[in-house]
């Protein structure tokens, strides 16, 4: 995810920055124009010590360095070596590696899957970064707030502080501090997410704000254990560990409050013209459009859809910090392996507010953010089918229907057990995948139930299995009971 913002103006706080030794003197540095440069070259120059390490292919099928002089040093020995790169922030020095690596790989794959297809020409690979040729930019680490920190300071503006400091002993005059700052302020389009790096674009004065996936930290004692997932709608996630898992109700009320006014004032505005067009026997639509922008329509829409973006943007944040919680605490997650487009068809006004409440939780979302941290990190993520999880006790195994005793309680009618409603689906879920796969070998499974990665597992469960799990109410037709069709459509009480 990336979010770009407009260059406003850069000022330079602090010691003057030392660049380095020119003509054998020590140069400093206090214009902002000559500061955004010298960072560009610096991150350039970095860039292209580890472009240099990269090997091609001579004439006589030998493989060899790209660059005539191969730099392999790290980045300390880089300030010491080059004198202009020992004021260079750390956040700065270490972004080139990775963008470097990804480039390189991003090429070789790209060739390879043309060259499968018969492109006979698959393109060149890349080599150094020209200041010439393109643009000046680079890039700095956030690093959970080392470096690169964005603060708001209006409503459409705000500030980037880029910090370093000078080597010891680089100083203009004994007077002087060491520790230099650069406020880049920008003018941004909507709210900044959370990002994880910015990429600055001094040629066309812009930034660019990426979230990048980050790699989730091993918890070691719970590194192999399994959790089962269920989604719901009023509670997005509940687990079998008994916890359920809820965004900050108070902060959408308050959007939500403030976007249903501006929604209430659209809809005025709308009456009114509608009602002077009407007088006027329908013929004239813009004078109905005049009065309506007389009553502030578009302001009021654009600033309901402003709270609309929050709400939406808060969710998205909240989702991306819970399922990489689960993920760095767990080793096997499992969820039902739900078909959200049947689930939510047309069946009234009950069911259209069902249908509501369960796609604001973004089911389908919850599991593509896990699909792609769970292969990130080498953990497991397991889809288990969907059969009556919702309306099986987890005590005794006996499923009906009657055992919802309402949308947030469960309360079985033969062994009397009481539960919330989503921690018993977990637990079933859980103990659905304990059931099939007992004593199954996970990375032997069936390959036609994986994906490439061979870490998201579609087990499925067969038939004289689903008698034992589950407990019919009546006696039928097991066929009947648990009917594909049928669990679909009832998988919405989950």
């Amino acid at each position: 995810m990336s979010q770009k913002a407009k260059i406003i103006s850069v000022k330079h706080s602090g010691a003057p920055i030392y660049r380095g030794e020119h003509q054998g003197t020590d140069s400093f540095i206090t214009s902002p124009d000559k500061i955004m440069n010298w960072l560009c070259d610096g991150y350039r120059t970095r860039f292209n010590q580890h472009r240099s390490q990269r090997k091609k292919y001579d004439k006589n099928k030998n493989l060899v360095p790209i660059g005539d002089n191969v730099i392999d040093i790290t980045d300390k020995q880089a300030r010491i070596d080059y004198s202009y790169l020992s004021a260079m922030p750390a956040m700065i020095l270490q972004a080139p590696e990775k963008k470097e690596n990804t480039e390189w790989f991003s090429a070789v794959k790209r060739r390879k899957t043309l060259r499968d297809k018969g492109v006979k020409n698959p393109g060149k690979m890349p080599r150094f970064k020209s200041r010439k040729k393109e643009d000046q930019y680079f890039t700095c680490w956030y690093n959970n707030g080392a470096n690169a920190k964005y603060h708001k300071t209006g409503k459409n503006t705000g500030v980037i502080i880029i910090t370093g400091k000078n080597p010891k002993g680089k100083k203009r005059t004994p007077k002087d501090k060491s520790k230099w700052k650069i406020i880049i302020r920008i003018k941004t389009y909507k709210d900044i997410q959370p990002y994880t790096s910015i990429t600055v674009n001094w040629s066309k004065k812009n930034i660019v704000f990426t979230n990048l996936p980050q790699s989730c930290k091993e918890n070691a004692t719970q590194s192999n254990h399994a959790v089962g997932i269920d989604r719901g709608g009023v509670i997005p996630l509940a687990t079998s560990d008994n916890d359920t898992l809820i965004p900050d109700k108070k902060i959408i009320e308050k959007y939500e409050s403030k976007k249903k006014y501006y929604q209430k004032e659209m809809g005025k505005a709308r009456s009114r013209a509608s009602k002077i067009d009407k007088t006027l026997g329908n013929k004239n639509h813009e004078h109905m459009y005049k009065v309506m922008r007389g009553y502030n329509y578009q302001e009021n829409k654009k600033k309901a859809n402003k709270y609309s973006r929050k709400i939406a943007a808060y969710k998205y944040a909240w989702l991306q910090e819970i399922t990489t919680l689960l993920v760095r605490k767990y080793g096997v997650i499992i969820l039902e392996d739900l078909k959200v487009k049947n689930m939510t068809r047309k069946g009234g006004k009950r069911k259209k507010g069902m249908n509501r409440s369960f796609l604001t939780a973004s089911p389908s979302m919850i599991a593509d953010l896990l699909e792609y941290k769970v292969l990130l990190n080498g953990k497991r993520l397991v889809y288990v089918p969907a059969y009556y999880t919702s309306q099986r006790c987890n005590e005794c195994g006996y499923t009906s229907k009657d055992n919802r005793e309402s949308q947030s309680i469960f309360h079985c009618q033969d062994c009397s057990y009481k539960e919330n409603a989503d921690i018993n689906a977990a637990k079933n879920i859980l103990e659905l995948y304990e059931y099939i796969l007992e004593g199954t070998d996970l990375s032997a499974y069936d390959e036609n139930h994986m994906n490439d990665g061979g870490e998201i597992i579609r087990p499925t469960i067969p038939r004289g299995m689903r008698e034992e799990f589950f407990k019919p109410s009546i006696k039928a037709d097991l066929d009947d009971i648990i009917d594909p069709v049928k669990v679909i459509s009832n998988t919405s009480s989950n």
